[in-house]
């Protein structure tokens, strides 16, 4: 049933794009052929529908329009919109990935082909000029369908592929225009009209909206529906001459989409100044809140268009409004790095040191997102630079997890406080090693940054660089003096986080400085039992190279080999035999590696262990009292 009504809604798309083309091309030439639009426009319309049916969104036909050039229009770019044309014809139109061409469907990879070929002889008619309707009309001559029915008609529009005779003269009386406006009201209804007027209002064809519109005839229900969806596009596109045709049909200027942005946030956001002053005068609320909370000063904000902006702000919007989130419009043209909406908004009373709900000020975004001139102007505003969010984490944090060694320089010369501590205990010196920035690191000791400071379960900046496998932020901290014997709240050093993440050079580097490849935890395993547990054969093999001790055991008698075979993982096990691990060594509680894969349901792992040779009548021994 699904795929039926699909096909249906296909069908009266294809049937509805050649009534729009061939009733204006038969009325209209060849009494006026030089100025006929519409065919073109309908054209223009129909392949953005022909490019969704695709499967291909709007925005990348924008784009492909876009690449010779700033304007996207149909009319600027007609050899790009005829290469579109040609790559859609390729795809298989109107079906689901998934879906099967039928047999019993016959033509159906063909029924977006006869509208493609219409398009491209569009287009390449006279690439130098709009195609006119006269020359439309000796190229397509006579519409054979405009005597058929619908039934006929859809038919042939599933199989054609040449639009026509060639030869033939073109059909201009009344009756055969009569026809095809009643064929034309029979397939365009409902969900195509909708669509149809939807695409033609977002494309800006004021003629194809009004005529689509006044095909609605008397039912005004219907007519309603499809201009509250144009009036979204319109404002989207931009199309200020389609968004006053509309709210002066009476379309109401607040109508929301599916989640509550009116056409004054769509407006808003893509910078349409007289589209927004246009619908404030229609009565289009300026304070407006989307169902998910966003503002239409925030879209304006996010945006960067100052003047939208100030247009907003004089129309009585709240410049402290808050979304649902919390953030204010300052906190998101900061966020952004939108210069010049920042320094406006500030200019007319935003206030600069705002909180969001998770604590975050104007000041946090602009460092998290690495926007160093915003971060300069908010701060020379008055911002506060040692405001801390919700998770006690100041500005500087977030610029060093920003990434932007400018806006860590430019703080830290502000007077941030360089060992300020999170939530966690993690200084900026942390967050800087942890995520390898090794410039930023050298910064930042450079600066008086405690290179031993213990975060609250007792790491340091050595402890995050080295378990995450920044070697080059490693050598650098070693190189300035951090310690690498020292341990955390769980008697791990360095080189026991650098062996569970698995990372080779850091190990051989913190070895090659003089780590104590066989220290114990406060559980007293080693790096060894790390790397064997979480399955780094190489890890392994490299720490066993320089030393370690493949049968050392941790507080409850386990062996690397124990952590291996639990895990399952069978390279590091054939590894450790083959280095000479006891493959039937029992813990403290008398279970040997063969007995704790059972337990773990590592099947696989039971093979390897019996194949290699390993006792399968070994039970658990009780555990003497301590």
């Amino acid at each position: 049933m699904y795929k039926t009504c699909k096909l249906i809604v296909v069908r009266q798309m294809i049937v509805a794009a050649r009534m729009m083309v061939a009733e204006q091309m038969m009325v209209a030439a060849p009494k006026r052929p030089v100025d006929v639009p519409t065919p073109f426009s309908m054209g223009c319309v129909f392949l953005d529908m022909y490019t969704v049916l695709c499967h291909r969104s709007l925005d990348e036909f924008l784009d492909y329009r876009r690449q010779d050039g700033k304007d996207a229009s149909f009319h600027a770019n007609l050899p790009k919109v005829s290469e579109w044309a040609a790559m859609c014809r390729g795809s298989k139109p109107y079906l689901d990935p998934t879906d099967q061409v039928q047999d019993t469907q016959p033509g159906l990879a063909q029924k977006g082909d006869h509208i493609t070929t219409v398009i491209l002889s569009m287009v390449n008619a006279n690439p130098r000029e709009r195609p006119r309707a006269n020359e439309l009309v000796k190229q397509f001559g006579q519409n054979k369908c405009c005597t058929k029915g619908p039934e006929g008609l859809a038919n042939e529009e599933a199989s054609s592929h040449g639009g026509g005779d060639r030869g033939s003269s073109p059909c201009l009386n009344d009756s055969a225009g009569a026809s095809i406006t009643s064929v034309g009201q029979q397939y365009l209804t409902g969900l195509t009209r909708r669509f149809a007027i939807q695409q033609a209002a977002l494309s800006g064809h004021e003629t194809a909206v009004r005529l689509l519109l006044e095909g609605c005839g008397v039912d005004k229900r219907l007519e309603a529906e499809c201009m509250l969806g144009a009036l979204l596009q319109a404002a989207r596109g931009g199309h200020e001459t389609v968004v006053r045709l509309l709210v002066e049909r009476g379309t109401d200027p607040n109508v929301n989409d599916s989640v509550g942005y009116t056409a004054l946030h769509w407006a808003a956001d893509r910078g349409h100044e007289k589209i927004v002053e246009l619908l404030i005068k229609k009565g289009a609320d300026a304070s407006v809140h989307s169902l998910q909370g966003t503002t239409v000063l925030g879209h304006a904000a996010f945006s960067g268009y100052k003047r939208v902006i100030q247009l907003l702000i004089e129309k009585g919007a709240n410049i402290n409004e808050m979304n649902q989130w919390g953030e204010t419009a300052l906190h998101q043209a900061a966020g952004v790095g939108r210069g010049r909406a920042v320094e406006l908004l500030v200019e007319k009373g935003a206030n600069i040191d705002a909180s969001d709900f998770s604590g975050h000020t104007p000041l946090h975004w602009a460092a998290g997102g690495a926007h160093d001139k915003v971060v300069e102007l908010l701060v020379e505003k008055g911002a506060d630079i040692g405001e801390k969010d919700y998770y006690r984490q100041t500005t500087l944090h977030w610029a060093v997890r920003g990434g932007c060694e400018e806006v860590v320089e430019l703080l830290v010369g502000k007077g941030a406080d360089i060992n300020a501590k999170d939530r966690d205990g993690g200084a900026p010196l942390h967050w800087a090693a942890g995520n390898g920035c090794e410039k930023t690191v050298g910064l930042l000791v450079e600066k008086g940054a405690d290179i031993n400071a213990k975060s609250y379960n007792g790491c340091t900046p050595l402890h995050w660089a080295a378990g995450d496998g920044h070697e080059k932020a490693v050598e650098l901290l070693i190189e300035k003096g951090a310690d690498f014997d020292m341990k955390d709240n769980d008697g791990d050093m360095p080189l026991h986080w650098a062996a569970e993440g698995g990372h080779e050079k850091v190990i051989g580097l913190l070895v090659k400085k003089g780590a104590d490849i066989n220290s114990r935890s406060s559980y007293g395993y080693a790096p060894l039992h790390q790397a064997a547990g979480n399955g780094h054969e190489k890890a392994a093999e490299l720490l066993i190279e320089k030393g370690a001790d493949f049968n050392m055991k941790d507080d409850d008698g386990d062996m690397p080999l124990h952590w291996a075979a639990q895990g399952g993982h069978e390279k590091v096990v054939e590894l450790l035999v083959k280095k000479g691990a006891d493959i039937s060594a029992r813990n403290s509680y008398g279970r040997t590696p063969l007995r704790l894969a059972g337990m773990n349901s590592k099947e696989k792992m039971v093979e390897l262990l019996v194949k290699m040779g390993a006792g399968t009548d070994a039970k658990d021994q009780p555990r003497e009292p301590c």
